[in-house]
């Protein structure tokens, strides 16, 4: 018992510093603890999470063989506090006007007119019902750990070739109900773990035998309800998994 108390301690102590009088000075609020020397606090659940969040690695020091202390440390506090750590927001920073849970962020009809900045970490990134008529060149670079993208009800007119660049890791794409009229060659190249991809409701009118290089691991397509009336005879020769 000695021990498990004296661990606890080193967890609630976490988010103060001594001072040079000796007291204890707070640096973060509650649940919270300070990058090292920086003013920069962080949640909790970002200690030890394998990821260089504080930018001086402070987060990632002291992280030690913790094994077994998660199921003795839930006994003591209950079930109810392992559900709610469950549901809290892994982003920093994100629109105050979209919903976060840990590492996915819900940004539905929030008036944006253009992919917000968010934090790196992000794996799902949902923005239906806004302004987005435009994707830009490499607009999603910076969160290689995207698995989902909703982008439906935007009126997206314009999607760069190089939208879509470095996310190797990314899932699933959902354009459906949009403005789109072509699609150039390669624009998905870089989305080689791409299993969905929904084009569904879009004014699109030709696309090239080209357009789904880099597909290969898509087994789901679909182009319901738009204005194509023929495909290039070899295009699934891009997708070899492709259920079809």
């Amino acid at each position: 018992m000695f021990f498990l108390l004296r661990f606890i301690i080193l967890i609630d102590v976490k988010d103060f510093a001594l001072t040079d009088a000796g007291t204890v000075t707070s640096l973060c609020h509650k649940g919270y603890f300070p990058c090292g020397n920086l003013t920069k606090c962080l949640p909790r659940a970002f200690h030890c999470d394998g990821e260089d969040d504080c930018g001086n690695g402070a987060d990632e020091e002291n992280c030690g063989d913790t094994s077994g202390w998660t199921t003795i440390l839930g006994t003591v506090h209950g079930n109810a506090d392992i559900v709610t750590l469950t549901h809290e927001c892994l982003l920093n920073p994100y629109p105050q006007r979209c919903d976060c849970k840990e590492r996915e962020l819900e940004c539905f009809d929030a008036n944006l007119k253009s992919v917000p900045m968010i934090s790196r970490n992000v794996t799902l990134l949902s923005l239906k019902k806004n302004k987005i008529h435009s994707l830009p060149d490499k607009v999603f670079i910076k969160y290689t750990k995207l698995k989902k993208i909703y982008l439906q009800h935007n009126c997206i007119r314009h999607i760069s070739r190089k939208a879509f660049w470095g996310l190797h890791n990314l899932q699933i794409l959902y354009l459906n109900h949009n403005c789109i009229t072509t699609l150039r060659p390669g624009v998905f190249k870089d989305l080689h773990q791409l299993t969905w991809l929904i084009l569904d409701d879009n004014p699109i009118t030709r696309i090239s035998q080209r357009l789904f290089t880099g597909l290969n691991s898509l087994f789901f397509l679909s182009m319901i309800n738009n204005y194509l009336e023929d495909l290039p005879q070899k295009l699934c020769t891009q997708m070899p998994q492709l259920n079809w």
